[in-house]
């Protein structure tokens, strides 16, 4: 009949479904996989009498499968879902409702049921890729396209404390035993954050160098960070640095020497000492030394001269006498050592 000749009785329950002259709509929202169903009977019009009997509608919807691309960052040994971002009739699928079909050429990607895994063993700062799809499963007839995977591995930065001797004017690399993604960094890689209270310490690009001025025998302390350059926000631990300057003072054992009483004599203890690798000279004004012992028999002066106390009445014998030499205001550079004097008399 033509829509003017009857007159429709419609009903349903579903909110997708709507009738008007004998013309039944499915609404644009439908959910893909589902079945909606009406009645409705005609009656003929305009008297509405004979009608017919009510009959049944099923609407089937055809079901709708996507994949969704995948970008994401995922450390080694990590998991990700592939199918929480696809849809099957609307819905996140289960893996029991699809079949996965994945390729990579990343010896570190495997995938089982939608479950991405990233081998423990990835490389850190290192970027894998692949492409998936899925079919509703059983038939398999129904496949989504092939979409992108591409997985960053997270990168690691980390410092390493520094425990060196550097002569002054020296200086260390504090990068060399340091890592970024396993491997040390160069100075173009990392950002350095420095601190110190010494003096005697400065750094650029990773590069750490020791004043020329440097006391010798002393430990000059600092502490550093890294930053994977340029964003600056993957940071290692701060560690410390400790820098020990070599004792440059050197006292050599002297004696025995024979010290006459009576005449005015001495010895000069300094002859065989030195002083940054250079034989300590007469009268030095940058040395200080000091008597240990035997303080009552002889006397030191500060540039390494001996001489008896008493030098008419000293005990004659053989006296083993200890002293200290450093270089003047620099108590860390500092050497002792052992005179054998004899002491006799004219």
């Amino acid at each position: 009949p033509l829509s003017s000749q009857v007159t429709v009785t419609f009903n349903t329950t579903s909110l997708f479904l709507s009738q008007a002259g004998g013309v039944l709509t499915l609404a644009a929202g439908a959910p893909g996989g589902t079945s909606q169903t009406a009645t409705y009977s005609i009656c003929q019009s305009p008297a509405n009498t004979p009608c017919s009997a009510t009959v049944s509608v099923t609407i089937s919807v055809p079901s709708v499968i996507n994949a969704v691309a995948d970008a994401a960052t995922v450390s080694p040994g990590g998991t990700l879902n592939l199918l929480a971002n696809d849809s099957l009739n609307g819905a996140v699928p289960f893996s029991s409702q699809v079949t996965v079909t994945f390729m990579s050429p990343s010896e570190n990607l495997s995938q089982v049921g939608g479950l991405l895994t990233l081998a423990a063993g990835a490389q850190p700062g290192s970027t894998h890729s692949g492409t998936y799809s899925i079919c509703q499963a059983p038939a398999n007839t129904l496949c989504s396209a092939t979409v992108s995977i591409i997985i960053s591995v997270p990168s690691t930065i980390s410092a390493v404390a520094d425990t060196a001797t550097l002569s002054p004017g020296g200086t260390l690399n504090l990068l060399v035993n340091d890592s970024l993604n396993g491997v040390p960094p160069t100075s173009s890689q990392v950002a350095v954050t420095f601190n110190t209270t010494s003096a005697f310490l400065s750094q650029t690009g990773g590069l750490l160098t020791l004043a020329a001025g440097t006391p010798g025998g002393s430990t000059q302390a600092a502490t550093y960070s890294l930053c994977i350059a340029p964003a600056n926000t993957t940071c290692s631990g701060t560690v410390g640095v400790s820098i020990t300057t070599p004792v440059t003072a050197v006292a050599n054992p002297d004696g025995p020497v024979i010290l006459t009483r009576g005449i005015g004599a001495g010895i000069r203890l300094h002859l065989n000492d030195t002083l940054n690798g250079v034989p300590v000279p007469v009268n030095a004004v940058n040395v200080q030394y000091t008597l240990n012992d035997n303080t009552a028999v002889f006397t030191l002066t500060a540039n390494g001269y001996l001489q008896l106390v008493d030098d008419m009445f000293a005990t004659p014998g053989i006296y083993t006498l200890s002293y200290t030499f450093c270089e003047a205001g620099v108590a860390t550079n500092c050497s002792s050592t052992t005179a054998t004097i004899n002491v006799q008399a004219p």
